[in-house]
């Protein structure tokens, strides 16, 4: 998958907590996340720190109002998230549920060892395989 697409797919699907992605999609994906992320954050926080000094606002108060009018996208990227993640453990037949491995000392070395791990080429448990063949 490219990089739009993954990207795209990332937001777009961000409750199918189901189904399975290759490495592309989730590597991919988490970089557009991260991208439109980092513009979203810039653009708002330029507007927020433009109109507070027009109005006379302190920066800490625009700084805050600015993060609690971007809680919805904070909120999406969350769950965004977890469902990728989840898609990917599928995707090498684990349970979205491995992903509270990350609570224990080895666990993000574990997770991104899987992360990086190629799929399961046949069909498993959580459905077909992304890939064509």
């Amino acid at each position: 998958m490219n990089f739009v697409d993954a990207t795209k797919a990332y937001f777009f699907k961000w409750k199918d907590f189901d189904s399975r992605i290759s490495r592309s999609e989730f590597w991919y994906g988490n970089l557009g996340a991260l991208i439109v992320s980092v513009i979203i954050g810039a653009v708002a926080g330029f507007i927020g720190g433009m109109l507070g000094a027009a109005m006379g606002y302190s920066i800490d108060g625009v700084t805050t109002t600015t993060n609690i009018l971007l809680l919805p996208f904070y909120f999406l990227l969350m769950v965004a998230g977890l469902s990728l993640v989840a898609r990917r453990l599928h995707d090498i037949d684990k349970s979205g549920w491995w992903y509270l491995i990350l609570l224990t000392v080895i666990g993000g070395l574990i997770l991104c060892y899987w992360f990086c791990k190629k799929g399961d080429a046949e069909d498993n448990r959580f459905g077909p395989n992304p890939l064509p063949l």
